[in-house]
């Protein structure tokens, strides 16, 4: 059976190279690097992912505590903390002030054009 060396073949039949082919080594090299670093960040995502994801919005309970936390190593005022229990025992002022009305405005009249 033939071997063939010629340059074209080198590239098809690389299992017959006799010698080491530094340019496909260092291009293999740079790819594996590329897998290795593109494994890393989907791992570091998942991670990030799930951190996010396990650090919900505490219970407004908890919060009271951490903010009551707060007050007595002097970091937050006791008149912010007074404000800040008062906000969260009201609902929000935006859905207060706009009632749902389902009848149209006054101006428009219905259409019966059929």
């Amino acid at each position: 059976m033939r071997t063939v060396h010629t340059f074209q073949a080198s590239g098809i039949l690389a299992g017959q190279v006799l010698f080491l082919e530094w340019d496909f080594l260092w291009r293999l090299g740079v790819l594996i690097g590329v897998c290795a670093l593109g494994t890393w960040v989907i791992i570091q995502v998942k991670r990030w992912r799930q951190e996010t994801t396990e650090a919900l919005p505490a219970a407004p309970q908890e919060l009271l505590d951490h903010y009551q936390e707060m007050v007595e190593k002097g970091l937050l005022d006791p008149d912010e903390l007074a404000r800040i229990k008062a906000r969260m025992g009201k609902p929000s002022s935006d859905t207060l002030s706009q009632p749902h009305d389902p009848s149209p405005p006054a101006d428009q009249s219905a259409d019966t054009s059929s």
